[in-house]
C-alpha cells in the first residue's frame, strides 16, 4: 500500500509545490468539544517555502492509492513557525468547525426547556444548525443556569449529564448518545472491521476489578419538601458498592440522568483497547463502531466504540493509532 495526500491552501491544492518536503503530517480526531488539531512540519532547506498567515483555510485528505482518498476536514492556522537548520516550517492548525465565541461566557438561565430547544438557541447565537437526537430532544433537564459560563461549556456539561457527545462539525452543534455508533441525525455509522494482522501493536486491559461499583447514587434537593432526595442508578448485581455524586442536583430528573449517564461511563470503561496499524485506516472515526478479528477470544468477544483517533504520515508510512472502549 503506497500513502497518498492532499493538501489544499485556500481553495487550492498545494501537494505539488510541498512533494518531498513532507516530514510529518499528524491529525487528532477528538471527541466532543476538543478542537481536532492538525500539525504539519515541511522541508524548507532551500527558503523556497512563505509562512502562511494565522487564519489561512487548510485542507487535508489522506489515504493509499490503491484505493483514494479520505477527506480529513478542513483546519485553520493558528500557529506557524520557521526553525533551524535545518530549516523546517511547522504549521499547527485547529479544525475550521471550532468557534472562539463559544468560549464567550454568559449568564442566562434555561426554565424547563427540552434539550432540542436549549441546543437550538445556543446553536443559532453561533450562527450554526442544531442537530439532536430524537430520543434525547426531548428529554426536560430542569432548570439549566449558565452562570459566567461558555456556551461550549455548557454543552460539554449538558453533554456529560445525558451521556452524549456534545461538538460541532460542518457547521453543526451536534448532540448524540455517547456509544450508540450514530451520527445526530439517527443515521447508523459504518461499522469497521480491524484484523490483527493490520496492527503494528496493541494494549487491552480488563479493569473490571478497578472499579468495582455495583451502581451511582445522586443526591437532588426537593424543594417542597425542604429535604434532599437520592436516586440510584444500578447493575443487577447484589452487591452494594456505590460510587456516590459530589454534586447536589436541582431535581429528581436532572439527578437520574446524571447517575445513568455516570454508571454508563463505569461499564464503558471496564475493558479498553489501544492499537496502532502499520497500514493506516484514514476512514476511522470516534464513535465508530469496531470489529476486532484475530486476537483472543476475550478481546474479540467484546463490541468495540472508537474514542481519539490520531493519523500520522511520515517516512515510516500511514500510521493510524486509536483508543477504544467497550460498548456492551
Amino acid at each position: 500500500m503506497t500513502p497518498d495526500y492532499d493538501i489544499s491552501v485556500a481553495g487550492r491544492s498545494i501537494t505539488p509545490t510541498i512533494s518531498g518536503r513532507l516530514i510529518d503530517l499528524t491529525l487528532s480526531d477528538k471527541r466532543g468539544f476538543e478542537a481536532d488539531e492538525l500539525s504539519l512540519t515541511l522541508d524548507d532547506a532551500d527558503g523556497r517555502l512563505d509562512i502562511p498567515r494565522r487564519g489561512a483555510e487548510v485542507q487535508v485528505s489522506l489515504g493509499f492509492k490503491e484505493t483514494g482518498l479520505v477527506d480529513k476536514g478542513t483546519y485553520i492556522v493558528d500557529e506557524a513557525s520557521h526553525s533551524g537548520p535545518p530549516d523546517r516550517l511547522t504549521l499547527r492548525a485547529r479544525s475550521a468547525d471550532y468557534h472562539k465565541s463559544l468560549n464567550e461566557q454568559k449568564r442566562r438561565s434555561f426554565r424547563d426547556m427540552p434539550l432540542g430547544d436549549i441546543l437550538k438557541t445556543i446553536a443559532g447565537d453561533h450562527g450554526l444548525e442544531a442537530a439532536i437526537e430524537e430520543s434525547l430532544a426531548w428529554t426536560n433537564p430542569g432548570h439549566i443556569d449558565q452562570t459566567d459560563e461558555s456556551d461550549g461549556h455548557l454543552l460539554t456539561r449538558l453533554g456529560r449529564l445525558h451521556d452524549a457527545i456534545a461538538t460541532v462539525k460542518a457547521g453543526r452543534v451536534l448532540f448524540m448518545p455517547m456509544g450508540r455508533g450514530t451520527t445526530a441525525g439517527g443515521t447508523s455509522l459504518p461499522g469497521i472491521t480491524i484484523n490483527r494482522q493490520d496492527g503494528d501493536s496493541h494494549s487491552f486491559q480488563n479493569l473490571e476489578g478497578s472499579s468495582d461499583y455495583s451502581g451511582v447514587k445522586a443526591n437532588w434537593y426537593d424543594v417542597a419538601g425542604a429535604v434532599t432526595r437520592a436516586v440510584l442508578a444500578e447493575s443487577e448485581s447484589d452487591a452494594r458498592k456505590l460510587k456516590t455524586l459530589l454534586e447536589t442536583f436541582a431535581s429528581e430528573a436532572e439527578a437520574k440522568a446524571a447517575a445513568k449517564a455516570e454508571w454508563n461511563r463505569i461499564e464503558r470503561g471496564r475493558y479498553t483497547m489501544s492499537l496502532t496499524l502499520a497500514i493506516g485506516r484514514p476512514d476511522l472515526l470516534p464513535e465508530t463502531p469496531v470489529t476486532l478479528v484475530g486476537w483472543k477470544a476475550e478481546i474479540t468477544g467484546h463490541r468495540w466504540i472508537c474514542g481519539p483517533v490520531e493519523h500520522t504520515l511520515n517516512d515510516s508510512g500511514l500510521v493510524t493509532k486509536a483508543e477504544l472502549n467497550s460498548n456492551e
